[in-house]
């Protein structure tokens, strides 16, 4: 299963940008900005896998009974 990071908002000023940007990028350049993002997405999901094992070690996990 692939994970995939939910970005703010933010990021949706960015993709109007982005699409001109890509506009005026030679095949090498769009290749290696999407080889640096891909990057960066790895690292943001193995910090949000991280934090799950942290709180998955650092949490007791409670059972309620229902009355």
């Amino acid at each position: 299963m692939k994970k995939d990071v939910d970005f703010p908002g933010d990021c949706d000023i960015l993709i109007p940008v982005m699409r001109n940007t890509f506009d005026d990028l030679s095949c090498e350049e769009v290749f290696e900005l999407n080889a640096v993002c891909e990057d960066w997405q790895n690292d943001a999901i193995e910090a949000q896998d991280a934090d799950a094992d942290w709180i998955r070690a650092n949490t007791k996990l409670v059972k309620v009974s229902e009355k």
